[in-house]
């Protein structure tokens, strides 16, 4: 096994990123699992990326002790550097946020910070394909007692001054609007295929899924009240 501290260069802008890699085949292709050189390989193309090893130990210790010498606070918060962490910890760790927000446009941090948009997804769209797979991964993962907040009231755990304002926050959002004929028609065809389902402990939800798991699941009985 051999313990690699290597080093990337974009031969476009001469940025560089050094990490440390754990193999069994120095030629193994391996290109750094960093954020920013990901996302800049991505971009500029994998033929205009050079990587050079420059150390090779025959420990992992070794190994972290010298990313740690090299990629420092000082060598990250350089500009010529694809680096987002201190080294000598493995894998992704957690980036600095601070870091982060440098590394991104001032266009993008304006819509970053105002909340409107993370910076990874600016300017993206999926196409209706990889909606359609999206949506069938997460169809029923956070239905029913999947869910964290099933059975809990979103206000079981506030006070009651911030439960008041809550209500007011709800309120002052649907003050002034006003549904149109075809939304409140559209309302009234999603309502007509709900489901009621009574659980066992009292609990109410409804469901327009016809496959539902809970349908059959003794437990739960449809449009009911248990006795």
């Amino acid at each position: 096994m051999y313990y690699l501290i290597y080093k990337i260069t974009n031969l476009i802008n001469n940025k560089v990123y050094i990490g440390a890699h754990t193999t069994d085949d120095i030629d193994d292709g391996y290109m750094g699992s960093g954020n920013f050189i990901i996302k800049a390989i991505e971009k500029h193309g994998i033929e205009n990326f050079k990587k050079e090893i420059l150390y090779i130990f025959d420990n992992k210790d070794d190994m972290y002790s010298k990313e740690k010498e090299i990629v420092n606070e000082s060598f990250i918060n350089r500009k010529d550097t694809y680096n987002a962490k201190v080294g000598g910890h493995g894998g992704y760790g957690a980036v600095d946020k601070v870091l982060w927000k440098k590394r991104i446009s001032e266009s993008q941090k304006e819509r970053y910070s105002s909340g409107k948009a993370t910076p990874y997804l600016l300017g993206k769209t999926h196409t209706d394909e990889v909606k359609s797979i999206i949506s069938s991964k997460l169809k029923g993962r956070y239905a029913g007692e999947n869910n964290p907040m099933y059975g809990k009231s979103c206000t079981e755990n506030m006070t009651e001054q911030e439960k008041e304002q809550w209500k007011n926050n709800i309120k002052n959002s649907l003050t002034g609007k006003v549904r149109t004929d075809e939304h409140k028609a559209n309302y009234s065809i999603a309502a007509s295929k709900r489901k009621w389902l009574v659980h066992k402990d009292g609990t109410i939800t409804h469901t327009s899924d016809e496959n539902d798991y809970r349908f059959n699941h003794p437990d739960w009985q449809r449009g009911k009240k248990w006795k």
